[in-house]
């Protein structure tokens, strides 16, 4: 596993009494304090944030097994590469104009309106040469305009193994490539695919089981965990 950290650490409370604790947590952890004249205001040295985590790396790799890991962990939910490549697909040939277009404005979409309602979400992608080369300046923009982060994890896996898993058997529950020859293509042309920024965290996913690949993320990132997602809000 390689890895890159890029946050300083935080400096311990002065005491070590529960109210303490109490107050270092929220001074780390979200903002503190409102507009209103009768609301205190509290010094925060760090604001807190949604975050975007972005996973990404070639065909079996392993995200989407990593992604519900690591929302089982956090309680993000999870936006994966397929929920909106199969449902256009469905409908446009792979990598036409109307699949590409409407591919980049769906994933936008979901990006800005999470990043509206304060939503930290989990995304999978896999690069390819059909995404246009300014999708990830326009994702961190979208996320950005809300005081959002755009977090770069990049998953690795060698040449043996994705020949291993592409032909799984679960691959099958959603539209994933299962050819071995269109992967071999998809190496070929491995130098026309847009290049994803710099990740922060990188993960061997032979190295290490998922569980542990999520924990390492979560803790790298010092993500904020939150209540499950479900789709299925209760309405009190």
């Amino acid at each position: 596993m390689l890895f890159q950290a890029t946050k300083g650490k935080r400096p311990p409370p002065e005491n070590t009494g529960r109210l303490a604790q109490l107050v270092e947590r929220l001074l780390y952890t979200q903002d503190v304090g409102g507009s209103s004249p009768s609301s205190p205001t509290i010094p925060c040295r760090r604001r807190a944030t949604l975050d975007l985590v972005f996973l990404y790396g070639p065909a079996a790799s392993g995200k989407l097994t990593l992604a519900r890991a690591l929302s089982a962990s956090v309680g993000y939910p999870v936006f994966h590469n397929h929920l909106i490549v199969d449902a256009i697909g469905a409908v446009f040939p792979f990598g036409s104009e109307p699949f590409v277009r409407l591919r980049q404005e769906f994933w936008l979409t979901v990006f800005r309106e999470a990043a509206g309602a304060q939503r930290s979400i989990i995304f999978t992608f896999a690069p390819e040469p059909s995404v246009p080369a300014d999708f990830f300046e326009k994702t961190e923009a979208a996320v950005a305009a809300q005081n959002g982060r755009v977090r770069y994890v990049e998953l690795k896996v060698s040449d043996d193994e994705q020949d291993a898993r592409i032909e799984n058997v679960d691959r099958a529950a959603f539209q994933k490539l299962r050819s071995r020859d269109v992967l071999n293509s998809l190496r070929a042309a491995k130098h026309l695919s847009a290049a994803p920024p710099a990740a922060e965290f990188i993960i061997d996913t032979e190295q290490m089981t998922p569980a542990i690949a999520a924990a390492e993320i979560e803790r790298a990132l010092n993500l904020v965990r939150v209540p499950p997602y479900s789709m299925f809000q209760n309405p009190s």
